[in-house]
């Protein structure tokens, strides 16, 4: 979803149900992290954004490593 604050546009990755409970126009209440371009919905855990990105950062690493090694 595309969403607007302090004049820029924003994006923000939602679910597949977030469409059937909510409609274009809604409020929706974001937690903001100064100086990042990071907004959480109200309840959403930051934590959880690092967990989901580690494994796909460690693989990203590991293929890399192994490409240069293969040289």
């Amino acid at each position: 979803m595309y969403f607007r604050y302090k004049d820029k546009t924003y994006d923000k990755r939602i679910w597949c149900g977030f469409r059937h409970t909510h409609k274009s126009g809604d409020a929706i209440i974001f937690k903001h992290i100064e100086g990042t371009d990071i907004f959480l919905f109200e309840n959403e855990k930051i934590e959880k954004e690092f967990a989901s990105m580690t494994p796909l950062s460690l693989a990203g690493i590991l293929f890399i490593i192994i490409e240069f090694r293969k040289k």
